[in-house]
């Protein structure tokens, strides 16, 4: 009974242990799908900051944070340059936006301990009549 007891436990608490992940999954999905995404920056609107004297650090932070990919011609690079955006915030708009690398966690369950029940001995007495013999077990 002990042992059953204990086997039960074991494959309670990993069923348990499994469907808390799933519902941990389910939960992060459901965070990523509706979480408000944000909206890439045009060239335009870095033209703008870039000619209402906002920072190169505070644009360049906008671009990644935005996710912003560009593809620039020779003639786009001109032009950003001849309307005043510095070649730190042009070079940043050329490199990819950064990757999201996800991990999963790795979820360890440790076996219960075993238990082992010893079986009583077993001690009888008893006796024969036979007079040639006597037993005793």
């Amino acid at each position: 009974a002990v042992l059953g007891a204990g086997l039960g436990a074991a494959a309670g608490s990993l069923v348990g242990a499994g469907l808390d992940e799933n519902d941990r999954r389910n939960r992060i999905r459901l965070a990523a799908a509706t979480a408000p995404r944000p909206v890439p920056l045009t060239i335009d609107e870095i033209v703008h900051m870039a000619q209402s004297g906002v920072g190169d650090d505070v644009i360049i932070s906008q671009i990644r944070a935005s996710g912003a990919r560009f593809a620039l011609t020779p003639t786009d690079i001109v032009n950003l340059h001849n309307q005043g955006v510095s070649d730190r915030v042009i070079t940043a708009m050329q490199q990819p936006p950064p990757r999201v690398i996800h991990r999963r966690s790795a979820v360890v369950v440790e076996p219960p301990p075993v238990v082992v029940v010893e079986p009583r001995p077993v001690i009888g007495v008893g006796h024969c009549h036979d007079p040639h013999w006597f037993y005793w077990w």
